[in-house]
């Protein structure tokens, strides 16, 4: 699983009046292999944007390496990343089955053991009554849940979660956080995981990085 090294990452966004907007002020720090690391902070506060870095979804100065490899000369494809978006992206026109099978397919596992893993997957996510349905006709919770999923069955190396549980009750997600601590325990992705709850953080997080206004304020080991 790898590690990241982040030097003087720093993001600046073009506002609306084409005036700089700094997001990230020159961040450096390490995440290790093979530990779940909680990005901490408020809104505005940079998580997102350190996420998609990171994803390799956004420009930025600096140098981001994995495992010593520059992470922009690496193809997406070829790290081996899930990351889910505040956005949880999905696929309308698929239903709950193919929505978790899609990844499992491009990376050509075989129709019986994409079946297994998407029924697994389905029954710890709670969604297995819900298999033939589309997105649209889930509540907001539950396309969190098969964001969540997809992400998690294909069993990547870097694990990368935005806010993840935003849209979850209190019982769904706790059911959510012992799925993902579970996974972790099985699969030891290197896990970046960003929240501004603090008690989801330390429920899964061995190490804590606070983020203020673009500006990395501390590092903390649980």
């Amino acid at each position: 699983m790898p590690t990241l090294t982040l030097e003087k990452v720093s993001v600046t966004y073009l506002g609306r009046r084409k005036e700089e907007i700094p997001a990230l002020h020159e961040v450096s720090c390490v995440i290790p292999s093979g530990k779940c690391t909680a990005l901490m902070g408020p809104s505005g506060s940079g998580k997102s944007t350190l996420l998609l870095c990171l994803a390799g979804l956004l420009p930025f100065d600096g140098k981001i390496e994995s495992d010593g490899r520059d992470i922009e000369k690496t193809p997406t494809s070829d790290r081996q990343i899930s990351y889910v978006s505040q956005e949880y992206v999905l696929y309308p026109h698929l239903s709950v089955f193919d929505n978790l099978a899609f990844p499992l397919k491009r990376m050509g596992a075989e129709p019986k053991e994409i079946e297994e893993r998407v029924e697994k997957m389905a029954r710890e996510l709670g969604l297995t009554a819900l298999l033939t349905r589309l997105p649209r006709e889930l509540s907001g919770g539950q396309q969190q849940l098969l964001s969540l999923g997809r992400a998690l069955i294909k069993r990547p190396k870097l694990l990368l979660l935005d806010e993840p549980l935003s849209n979850l009750d209190q019982p769904k997600r706790e059911k959510a956080i012992a799925l993902l601590r579970r996974h972790f325990e099985e699969e030891r992705p290197t896990l970046v995981y960003a929240t501004h709850r603090e008690e989801e953080a330390k429920a899964l997080a061995e190490r804590l990085i606070f983020l203020d206004k673009g500006y990395l304020q501390e590092v903390r080991e649980l």
